[in-house]
């Protein structure tokens, strides 16, 4: 378990060296080395490949942007000033050190890591002062991501490895996502989650334009938590319930859901090694769903909460097209 302070300063960490340039398009010109800078600057910037992939998308029109992305470097730079020389609207650039992170429209609301972790950080201080405790149960941080798994001790079942129910909130200083939150259930036993996952299904979600007033944010989150603290009792239910589903011919569902979901045969092994260290719940759509959020560690970042997403698409499969057909065959 983590304190929150580790958290902070792990952002603040992070955030040595961030900066931000508002420029127009226009004025931004490739090296023959894929370098951008500014035409008539000295200073050359290298792109992460995020920050690449978006400069190409706004740049280049339709499709195009995408493709040239993987074009080799010696070809893509006099394409992309090709393009750029006549590109009049703005752009917020965001950088670290001497790499550009992210080429972002000009209306583009930075509200960054460090924003979202004081919010919260108030949040949960201002709970345990009514008497709702709190665990940070895991934390992700890179260059484009910011995951953050908090639990709540007052929703908690003791079986099946001890569940407790929370929040997983997220966000990106680069464009990939929003400012999102989605309710959580960890087991305990295994330090996994599986985060409740629809389409409209978000406790909030905030995209990163506008105006973000910190006080707005502060108080989606605490509707959110309160929230998720009403709801925990029935998604803790039904996970319970799964307990007692059979699921026929274990292994060729799993091998489906690789196959469907375009997993590797390493994560196929491995959901069957977890269903194998688990017999009490070989053979059941618990044990099914455990496995898939158990095997999701083997990846990290986004990767790992794509799949515990899916999870939660596999424990509702009844209302899920894709694992309809998977679960039946």
């Amino acid at each position: 378990m983590l304190d929150i302070s580790t958290v902070q300063e792990a952002i603040a960490k992070d955030d040595v060296g961030k900066w931000d340039v508002s420029t127009s398009l226009y004025h931004l010109q490739m090296d023959p080395q894929g370098r951008l800078h500014r035409k008539g600057g000295r200073g050359h910037l290298s792109l992460t490949d995020h920050a690449l992939r978006q400069l190409c998308q706004r740049a280049i029109p339709y499709k195009g942007g995408t493709l040239i992305s993987h074009t080799p470097t010696h070809l893509r730079y006099q394409i992309l000033n090709y393009y750029l020389k006549d590109k009049r609207e703005g752009a917020l650039i965001r950088g670290k050190g001497r790499y550009i992170r992210a080429v972002l429209s000009d209306d583009f609301t930075a509200y960054d890591n460090k924003h979202l972790i004081a919010a919260l950080s108030s949040v949960l201080a201002g709970l345990q002062d009514k008497g709702t405790s709190h665990a940070i149960r895991r934390h992700y941080l890179d260059d484009q991501s910011l995951w953050i798994d908090v639990t709540f001790p007052r929703v908690s079942r003791p079986d099946l490895g001890g569940l407790e129910g929370g929040i997983r909130i997220g966000n990106s200083e680069v464009g990939v996502r929003s400012v999102i939150c989605h309710a959580l259930v960890w087991r305990m036993v295994c330090a996994n989650g599986l985060m409740a996952w629809g389409k409209g299904q978000e406790l909030f979600k905030k995209v990163h334009r506008g105006r973000f007033e910190p006080e707005q944010v502060s108080e989606n989150l605490a509707v959110a938590i309160s929230d998720s603290l009403e709801s925990a009792d029935d998604l803790l239910d039904k996970i319970a319930a799964s307990v007692s589903e059979a699921v026929s011919d274990i292994e060729a569902v799993i091998e489906r859901i690789v196959k469907r979901r375009s997993l590797s045969q390493t994560f196929a092994a491995a959901m069957v090694g977890v269903m194998i260290s688990e017999p009490d719940y070989y053979g059941s759509l618990f044990g099914l769903v455990n496995a898939m959020t158990q095997s999701a560690k083997i990846y990290s970042g986004d990767r790992r909460v794509q799949i515990e997403q899916e999870a939660a698409r596999l424990l509702n499969w009844r209302e899920d097209e894709i694992y309809s057909q998977v679960i039946r065959g």
